[in-house]
């Protein structure tokens, strides 16, 4: 056995600046990600900040109402 068969298969061989090839990564699924997270910090900021108070004060005198039944529509006129 040789000593290039215990080498790895992507070996760095710094006399020849042979690199393994790099990983790569998804970037549109990085991405998405990252505007993702940044619209559920602003959903989350504006909903404590600006909605759930009004939200509060609304339902604090909301009365619940009891809706009626549509009325019939009256009889065709006679002929």
């Amino acid at each position: 056995m040789s000593d290039e068969q215990h080498l790895p298969e992507h070996h760095y061989d710094p006399l020849t600046s042979e690199r393994p090839p790099r990983r790569r990564r998804n970037n549109f699924a990085i991405s998405l990600g990252v505007a993702l997270l940044i619209h559920a910090v602003l959903g989350v900021y504006l909903w404590k900040t600006k909605f759930e108070p009004k939200y509060q004060e609304y339902s604090d005198t909301a009365v619940k109402v009891k809706l009626l039944k549509a009325a019939p529509p009256p009889p065709p006129p006679p002929p």
